[in-house]
C-alpha cells in the first residue's frame, strides 16, 4: 500500500519548483524533474549519509544519500555541491544548489531518484507532499 511506503519512508521535496517531468522507466528516467530556479536550495530528503559528491559528464554535478532500511535517493544537474561523502546530513538541510550541468540536462532543474535495494522506486509513493 502506497501510504505504508510513505510512513515507511517519508521524503519531504528537495526543491522549491513544479514537476516537468514524472517517473517513466520504460523511458530510462527513473526519477523526477523538479524545475525551479537556478542556484535555489536543493535539500536533503531524508536523514543520511552522503555517499557520492562529484562531476559527472552526462548528470552534471550529483550527490547520492544512503539512507536507513537500503534507500538511497539522487540528486543531479546541480549547478553546485554543497555536502562530501562521508558527511552526515539532516532532513531540509542544503546539500546542494539546483543548476542545469551536465550533457543530458534541458534547463534549471534537480532529477530526484529514489532507489530501494538497487531497484528505482516511483518517488511520488514516497512524497509526504507533491507540489
Amino acid at each position: 500500500d502506497l501510504h505504508e511506503l510513505s510512513k515507511k519512508f517519508p521524503l519531504t521535496m528537495p526543491a522549491e519548483g513544479f514537476l516537468s517531468r514524472g517517473f517513466q522507466p520504460e523511458q530510462f528516467h527513473y526519477g523526477l524533474d523538479i524545475a525551479g530556479r537556478q542556484g535555489s536550495p536543493v535539500l536533503a530528503a531524508a536523514d543520511g549519509a552522503v555517499i557520492f559528491s562529484a562531476w559527472t559528464y552526462d548528470d552534471g554535478f550529483t550527490l547520492m544519500m544512503a539512507h536507513d532500511e537500503g534507500f538511497t535517493t539522487v540528486y543531479k544537474h546541480n549547478q553546485a555541491l554543497l555536502k562530501y561523502a562521508g558527511e552526515r546530513v539532516r532532513r531540509g538541510e542544503m546539500i546542494a544548489l539546483l543548476g542545469n550541468t551536465g550533457k543530458t540536462s534541458s534547463g534549471p532543474h534537480v532529477h530526484f531518484e529514489v532507489w530501494k535495494d538497487g531497484v528505482a522506486q516511483d518517488p511520488t509513493n514516497y512524497l509526504l507532499t507533491i507540489q
